[in-house]
């Protein structure tokens, strides 16, 4: 069985959205190994929840509820680096943000966490960090609409961080 740590990609780290989660849930069952992969790689401090990510998933989905409470090495609180990135992402991306919206959004929690940890050194090198969503890139209409939502993917690009679908890893285990 692959482990974590003879992975290639161990180096990695990760910070993962709440689509991702609510994906890897429909596997829960299928593939349990999957999920000690992923407890392994928060063991070994690769793999990050936003704070936020675990309010939002505290209204969704029980399983995940579970599982994380019981690997909550992961959650990342908010600190004052990832706020000010947040603002930042929120200044520049003025659409990303339904300040309006009633429920949690994690979104920019998880772009903030990512850029955050893609600035901090590690054993003097800058880790390679991979967003784990499964939204999927949507550039802008030429029309200038608006109503135009970015989602994470083409928040991340803009920020020059990488994202992957949970498969990604999923197919490394």
């Amino acid at each position: 069985m692959l482990t974590a740590k003879n992975n290639k990609n161990y180096e990695n780290l990760y910070v993962c959205d709440t689509s991702s989660l609510v994906e890897a849930s429909i596997w829960y069952k299928r593939i349990p190994g999957f999920w000690n992969f992923l407890s392994e790689l928060i063991d070994n401090e690769k793999l990050f929840i936003p704070k936020m990510v675990l309010i939002e998933i505290n209204k969704k989905d029980d399983l995940i509820k579970n599982w994380l409470e019981n690997n909550n090495k992961t959650t990342k609180e908010i600190d004052e680096s990832q706020q000010k990135i947040f603002n930042k992402i929120k200044d520049e991306n003025p659409n990303f943000i339904d300040l309006n919206r009633q429920d949690p959004n994690a979104d920019p929690w998880v772009i903030a966490l990512a850029y955050n940890l893609s600035k901090t050194p590690r054993l003097d090198i800058a880790p390679k960090v991979i967003v784990l969503t499964e939204e999927s890139l949507n550039e802008p209409p030429q029309n200038n609409d608006p109503n135009w939502r970015p989602k994470i993917p083409y928040v991340c690009k803009k920020y020059k961080l990488q994202w992957k679908s949970i498969k990604y890893l999923a197919k490394q285990y």
